[in-house]
């Protein structure tokens, strides 16, 4: 796990960003990375995430003109959500938009452009 932002602040509301080293192919699998290494915390670094006033898992995705057929998911099981509450763990879903320069004639002109 890497930090990927850190604030501290002078009032004492320090925040984290920190992402995985290595990522899954699903969310879902983030997730579980991430809960495994929250629930084997040692005892000091647990008091430590018990102290934060939030804490959530924010899987992102780019936005764009694909997949063609226009839709897409991904599964976050009972059991994962279960072991996020758990650990105190709310979710938050980001999507981030797609590129300014605006939807390419067809699929293949995008592939062109981000060479």
């Amino acid at each position: 796990m890497y930090r990927l932002h850190v604030e501290n602040s002078k009032t004492g509301d320090n925040w984290a960003c920190l992402e995985l080293e290595k990522r899954s192919r699903t969310p879902d699998g983030d997730i579980k990375s991430m809960l495994k290494l929250i629930e084997n915390l040692s005892p000091a670094a647990r008091r430590i995430w018990d102290q934060c006033h939030l804490r959530e898992m924010n899987p992102g995705y780019d936005s764009g003109f694909s997949p063609a057929c226009g839709r897409f998911n991904h599964n976050i099981p009972v059991r994962t959500l279960r072991r996020m509450s758990d650990a105190n763990l709310s979710l938050r879903i980001t999507i981030y938009p797609p590129d300014e320069d605006g939807p390419p004639a067809d699929l293949s002109t995008r592939a062109q452009r981000a060479r």
